[in-house]
Formats: structure tokens, C-alpha cells, sequence
């Protein structure tokens, strides 16, 4: 990063210039018992540093210099995290840890621990934003990435994140992130007891091969990022949790989104092996109208176009879609579609006397709703 752009980021920040030493930018967090200072020194120009104060700890230097642009990634999400109420001696950078076998070791940008305890709450990567962190996000599905391979040995961690930040033409401070929730809830202990042999809970596991499928087991069958759950006006300190998005946190499909969303779909086809590309594209152009109807709701509604972590699971998200498709088909095509919900299903089958018919129809209209071939089916299976 140039100094200028240097200058900008901080000025996004709300650092300003400290009295008398026009090269030196403070920021003042003012809701802790004794207000605590970040200070970045540009006096040296480019070889200037970023001072953390003295109770943020730091594993070691290599986040204080200005040669790597990821260091201003991550003074802007330690930005975040304190002016979102986390205390600076509960947040530890760079902290090392040993990963595998081998004195090989890494380190975690940024760790957050529970107030006032040496207990790990928070393993936050951060990424320049664009390519590093897109990729990052493909490496941590396929192999885990660097955070997981912190996870495995920094035990008591619940969240995981990726993150990236990067300063707009306007001037603002734009970031976004993902979430891996990697906490059990007590069900899942019981029925992991119950099935030692399944993939049911994180803790029982310790290999990274074993915790991605965990973590495929509660998305459903595959690996998938929780798209909000610390950074989130919503999300207290100390308790972060998963949100599904709302539709004010949706944002406009720009032109660049085009060759990325393109290439994820042609992947799909690949990956599944769909070569018939017409019957494929009128199913996304039935996606296509779900989502519009999706978007049509109060900004704090739910965000129905989506895969709700620890809630759903394929039938409730297919019947989801299916019914935003056919309000789509009804109110902009005014064609009738013929849908009937689970509640529909249930109040026709409470009229048979016996449970063991109703357990039938249930079953059968069940398999023709979701397993027959559908609007949303790519490939006929």
C-alpha cells in the first residue's frame, strides 16, 4: 500500500493526526474502563509500524510492519472487534501454534478469548481482498485451510472465520466474511454417543480429514460457510452465533459478479455431470424468478433464497424455493402452479382414522413432491 493510501485507510478508521506529531495517527476506544490507543507511525514512511498498545498481545512483530498489505486487513477487523465491545487484553495476534506432527508451526491472525479467560472463543484469517480470499475460501473447503488446521490444536475455539476488508473509491471501510460455527450442540453429543460411528459432533475428532465431514454432516451434506455470526450489528461481543441473512444484508449483482457466477454454475454441470444444458438453464431461470419474489419482502425479513445452517435440510429448502416459484409464476407470469406445502399434506392425512395410513401417504406424497422430477431438478435421477 502506498502512504497515501495509507492516510485514506486510517482516515476511514477515525484515526487522527496525534498533537504535535503530525505523522503519528492515534485512535481512541473510549468504552472500556481506561480508554485504550491504537497508534500507527508513518514518520519512517513505508517502513513505519502499528502500534497495538500493551494489552493486545502479539505472537510476534511480523503484523506491526507495512509490507504486507494484510496487516491493514487485519488492524481494521481488530478496528471492528473493539468497537464492537471486545476487550484488547482478550485479543491476541499472530499466536503460533504447531501444526501436525512436525515442528512445523503456524500462526492465527487474529485470536479472541472469553473475557478475562485464557479460553478460546474466536480464530479469525484475515485475506486481502479479491483473489487471496476467494481462494482461501476454496482451500478451506477442500482441506481446511489454515484455520482448521488451528482449530484442530487450539481446542476450545467455537467459531471460525475468514475475513477481508479493503477501502472503497467513496472512501468507506467494505468488508465481508465467513463463519464456520464449529460448536456442538446437546443433541448432537447425545445422538454422537448414541452412533459413536458417525460424523456427528467436532469434538469427538481430531483429524482435519474427520472435522470437514463433521461439518458436512450439519450443513446438510456439504460444506458450507455461514454467511454472518460475529461481525453483525445483531452479534453482541462475546456471544457470537450464526444469523441468517436478512434481505437488507443482500447486495447488488455487480457486472464483476458476472464470470464468477458464471464459472460456479458451469462447475455445478461439471461436478454432476449435466449435459443437458437447455433442461439445466430453464431451471435457473426458475431459481432466477424465486430469488426475485425472495427479494420483494420488508428489509428485515428473512432471506428465504437460502440454506439456514442447523435448521434446514434439502426438502425444507426445496419447498421453500418451490413455493417463492410459484408466487413468481402466479404474480408475474399469472400462471397457476400446483404446490401443496407439508401443512397442506398434514391437515388432508389427519382425516385417516389409522396412523399406519397416514404414515403411507405421507411417505408417498413425500417422494412425489421432492424426489420426482421438479423444477429445480438439474439432472434427472
Amino acid at each position: 500500500m502506498t502512504l497515501d493510501a495509507i492516510r485514506a485507510l486510517l482516515k476511514a478508521l477515525g484515526f487522527n493526526s496525534k498533537a504535535g506529531s503530525p505523522a503519528v495517527y492515534l485512535k481512541k476506544y473510549e468504552a472500556f474502563s481506561e480508554p485504550y490507543t491504537l497508534e500507527v507511525d508513518l514518520g519512517l514512511g513505508l517502513e513505519g509500524h502499528i502500534d497495538y498498545g500493551s494489552k493486545i498481545r502479539l505472537g510476534d512483530r511480523t503484523t506491526t510492519h507495512f509490507k504486507a498489505p494484510e496487516n491493514f486487513v487485519v488492524l481494521e477487523c481488530v478496528d471492528r472487534l473493539l468497537t464492537k465491545g471486545y476487550y484488547p487484553a482478550d485479543i491476541e495476534l499472530e499466536r503460533k501454534f504447531k501444526l501436525g506432527r512436525t515442528t512445523k508451526g503456524g500462526k492465527a491472525d487474529i485470536c479472541v478469548y472469553r473475557h478475562g479467560k485464557r479460553q478460546l472463543l474466536l480464530i479469525i484469517e484475515c485475506k486481502t481482498a479479491g483473489s487471496a480470499y476467494e481462494e482461501e475460501l476454496v482451500n478451506t473447503k477442500r482441506t481446511g485451510g489454515q484455520v482448521f488446521s488451528y482449530f484442530v490444536n487450539g481446542g476450545t475455539a467455537q467459531f471460525l472465520s475468514i475475513y477481508a476488508s479493503h477501502l472503497t473509491p467513496e472512501g468507506a471501510i467494505s468488508y465481508t466474511s465467513v463463519v464456520v460455527p464449529v460448536l456442538d450442540t446437546e443433541e448432537e453429543e447425545k445422538a454422537q454417543r448414541l452412533r459413536p460411528a458417525e460424523y456427528l459432533t467436532f469434538k469427538s475428532y481430531k483429524e482435519i480429514d474427520d472435522l470437514l465431514r463433521v461439518w458436512a454432516v450439519k450443513c446438510g451434506g456439504s460444506v458450507e460457510f455461514a454467511p454472518a455470526g460475529i461481525f453483525e450489528p445483531e452479534c453482541p461481543a462475546y456471544n457470537p452465533g450464526y444469523q441468517p441473512r436478512r434481505l437488507r444484508d443482500l447486495r447488488n449483482f455487480e457486472p464483476e459478479d458476472r464470470a464468477k457466477v458464471f464459472q460456479e454454475f458451469m462447475e455445478i454441470l461439471r461436478r454432476h455431470n449435466v449435459s443437458d444444458r437447455s433442461n439445466a438453464f430453464n431451471r435457473l431461470i426458475s431459481l432466477v424468478l424465486a430469488k426475485i419474489v425472495d427479494e420483494g419482502g420488508a428489509p428485515d425479513q428473512e432471506a428465504g433464497f437460502q440454506f439456514i445452517l442447523g435448521r434446514d435440510n434439502d426438502e425444507r429448502l426445496y419447498e421453500r424455493l418451490q413455493t417463492l416459484y410459484t408466487r413468481a409464476m402466479r404474480d408475474y407470469l399469472h400462471e397457476d402452479v400446483i404446490n401443496y406445502t407439508q401443512d397442506d399434506i398434514d391437515s388432508i392425512v389427519a382425516s385417516f382414522p389409522r396412523q399406519y395410513a397416514q404414515e403411507q401417504i405421507r411417505r408417498i406424497l413425500r417422494e412425489l413432491k421432492f424426489y420426482s422430477n421438479n423444477e429445480f431438478a438439474f439432472k434427472e435421477v
